[in-house]
C-alpha cells in the first residue's frame, strides 16, 4: 500500500502558509486594521523557516531564489508591524494613565508613528508588488503541489534516514538556543537576547512542522517555546521604545515607563528560564528528539 511520503506531507502542511499569505493580501494592501498584517507576518515567517528545512532536507536551486523576495517581505512587515504594536501600546497607555506629562507626550508621539506607519505600507505594497511580479508564491505553490503528489511506499529505512535528518535540524537549532545562556545575566545583553529570541522562535515553527510526523512527541514543548518568545518579544518591545523615546528629552516620562516594563518583563525571563532548567526541560526535549 501506498502512503504520502514525509516530503509530501511536509509539502501539504507548508502550502497552508501560502494560503495563508495570498489570503490575508488584500486587507493588507488597503492596510485594513492591524490583525491580518500580524497574520500575513506570521505565515510569512513560517514559510520562510519551512523553506529552509526544505532547502536542508531536499536541497532545491529555487528555494534560495524565493527566500530573497521573502526576507524582503518579512522586513517591510516586520517595519509595519512594530509601529501598529507601539500605537496600540500609546493607546492603551493612554487609558490607564492619569499623569499629565505622560499623556502629553503620548499626544506629541502618535502623530509622529502615524506619519512612519504610512511610509512603511509604501514599503509593504512596493515588496508585494515586486513578489507578485516575480511569481514567487505561485513558483512556491507549483514547487509543493509537485512534492504533495508525490507517493511511494514509506520503508523503515526510508522513515529513518527523515527523522535522523530532520532530528539533526531540531537539535542544532536546541543548541543554537543554549549558546546564548552565558549572556542571559545581564539586561545590557539586549543584542543577544534578541538574538536567543530569533532562535526560539525559529526552534518553535521547526516544532509545529515536524511534530505531526513525529506523532506529535512536541505537544509539550511548543507552548513552552510560545512562553519564551513571549516574553522576549515584549523585552525586545520596550528596548526599542527606550532607544526611540532617547533621542530627544521631550519622550523622558515615556521612556521611564518603558525602562519599568524592560526591567519586569526581564525578571519574569530570568524566572522562566530558571524553572525550566530545574524541569530540565532541554533534556526532555532531546529525548523525544531522538
Amino acid at each position: 500500500m501506498n502512503f504520502p511520503g514525509p516530503k509530501a506531507r511536509l509539502a501539504l502542511f507548508v502550502s497552508c502558509y501560502v494560503e495563508n499569505i495570498l489570503k490575508e493580501s488584500s486587507a493588507v494592501k488597503i492596510s485594513q486594521g492591524i490583525d491580518s498584517l500580524h497574520r500575513m507576518r506570521i505565515s510569512s515567517r513560517r514559510l520562510r523557516c519551512a523553506l529552509k528545512i526544505f532547502k536542508a532536507l531536499y536541497p532545491q536551486k529555487k528555494i534560495k531564489e524565493w527566500l530573497k523576495p521573502l526576507r524582503r517581505l518579512g522586513k517591510s512587515l516586520g517595519k509595519a508591524r512594530q509601529i501598529d504594536v507601539q500605537l496600540r501600546f500609546l493607546s492603551l497607555l493612554k487609558k490607564k494613565s492619569k499623569d499629565p506629562a505622560i499623556l502629553m507626550e503620548i499626544e506629541n508621539t502618535v502623530p509622529l508613528l502615524r506619519r512612519k506607519r504610512q511610509a512603511a505600507q509604501k514599503g509593504i505594497l512596493s515588496t508585494l508588488k515586486l513578489v507578485e511580479k516575480k511569481g514567487t508564491f505561485l513558483e512556491i505553490q507549483n514547487y509543493l503541489r509537485g512534492l504533495s503528489h508525490q507517493k511511494y511506499k514509506e520503508d523503515a529505512d526510508n522513515k529513518e534516514i527523515f527523522l535522523e535528518r530532520s532530528g539533526n535540524i531540531l537539535k542544532k537549532k536546541a543548541r543554537k538556543i543554549l549558546s546564548f545562556e552565558p549572556l542571559i545575566n545581564s539586561p545590557q545583553n539586549t543584542k543577544e537576547l534578541h538574538q536567543m529570541r530569533i532562535a526560539v522562535k525559529n526552534l518553535r515553527y521547526s516544532l509545529e512542522l515536524f511534530n505531526p510526523i513525529f506523532k506529535n512527541k512536541f505537544d509539550a514543548f511548543i507552548p513552552v517555546m510560545i512562553d519564551i518568545q513571549d516574553i522576549l518579544g515584549d523585552f525586545h518591545e520596550y528596548d526599542v521604545w527606550v532607544d526611540f523615546c532617547h533621542t530627544t528629552s521631550s519622550r523622558a516620562h515615556l521612556k521611564a515607563v518603558c525602562e519599568a516594563l524592560r526591567a519586569d518583563r526581564y525578571r519574569q525571563f530570568l524566572l522562566l528560564w530558571k524553572d525550566l532548567k530545574n524541569k530540565k526541560i532541554w533534556a526532555h526535549l532531546q529525548k523525544a528528539i531522538l
